[in-house]
């Protein structure tokens, strides 16, 4: 069942908008998967099923109101991989887009609001803004900066870091990335329960508004860049990291030139040497990683 409309197909289709999806879910030839709402797959031949990928952008934005990708950038290959599907179990026969076919992958922290949007009570909206710079100063104060991007979801806020610290060398294998990736991935998510938990003791007053989701994985999903919310008129929108400001006004489609200018500069940069500092942040989770 379709959950697109004429504003939601007419707001994908601005080329400032397909421009910054487009960017932001490609590196060279890897890319994240795209989800539309109802999951991962979309239909091949025969019974089978293939990832979604940015090849799949028009049809996905004219079915879905709400724009999905992977925390993950998948090998090139990846997107020519078709399983038959298993009805009983609702997913393909063997898994597609695992962590032993990642190239790259975005470290995410959602930090979600507690029965609200990001919009509607004064006390979330400060609590949201005042949790993601409190894990962005943790990030900073260990020297990780340039490659550190924010977003407002509709539903909290998103802070990312850049994946280009995050590529698998070409010589390992398909199992050392299964376990290289899943390792750093489970060191952070121990590093978000940590800020979590460090947040609330220092900020009791916003215990129960806000929730942090240690749940990087494989195919981890946020929505997109610009993506509009899956309830609410808005759409998901940059925030500058070095002053967290949620505005419904800047988030309200159809959203403004400055904003979709803001949006064209998100995602550009980062600094290589972030990578050794994260690694040195994320050294003493690694025991809890294994646990």
């Amino acid at each position: 069942m379709t959950s697109a409309s004429d504003l939601t197909a007419e707001h994908y289709q601005r080329p400032e908008v397909e421009e910054t999806i487009f960017r932001c879910s490609q590196d060279g030839e890897a890319w994240r998967c795209l989800n539309g709402d109802q999951g991962w797959y979309i239909a091949a031949e025969n019974g089978c099923v293939r990832l979604r990928s940015p090849s799949d952008y028009d049809k996905t934005t004219a079915e879905f109101r709400t724009l999905y990708w992977t925390l993950d950038f998948f090998e090139p290959e990846v997107e020519d991989i078709v399983e038959q599907w298993d009805e009983v179990r609702k997913r393909p026969v063997r898994p597609i887009g695992t962590l032993s076919e990642c190239r790259a992958y975005s470290l995410g922290v959602d930090i979600d609001a507690v029965g609200h949007n990001a919009f509607d009570d004064p006390d979330t909206t400060k609590a949201l803004e005042e949790a993601a710079t409190f894990l962005i100063d943790r990030l900073r104060a260990a020297g990780i900066e340039k490659s550190v991007y924010a977003l407002c979801s509709g539903g909290g806020v998103y802070v990312l870091i850049h994946h280009a610290l995050f590529t698998a060398k070409s010589e390992w294998s398909g199992e050392a990335r299964e376990a290289r990736f899943r390792h750093l991935l489970e060191m952070y998510n121990a590093f978000i329960r940590d800020t979590a938990e460090a947040f609330s003791d220092a900020n009791p007053e916003h215990i129960g508004r806000v929730v942090f989701d240690a749940l990087n994985g494989q195919k981890r999903k946020f929505k997109t860049i610009f993506s509009i919310h899956k309830t609410i008129p808005a759409a998901v929108v940059p925030l500058d990291p070095q002053c967290i400001k949620i505005s419904r006004e800047e988030s309200t489609i159809p959203l403004s030139s400055e904003v979709l200018e803001r949006g064209a500069a998100w995602y550009r940069d980062f600094d290589p040497s972030d990578k050794d500092r994260l690694q040195e942040l994320l050294r003493p989770y690694a025991k809890a990683a294994e646990e």
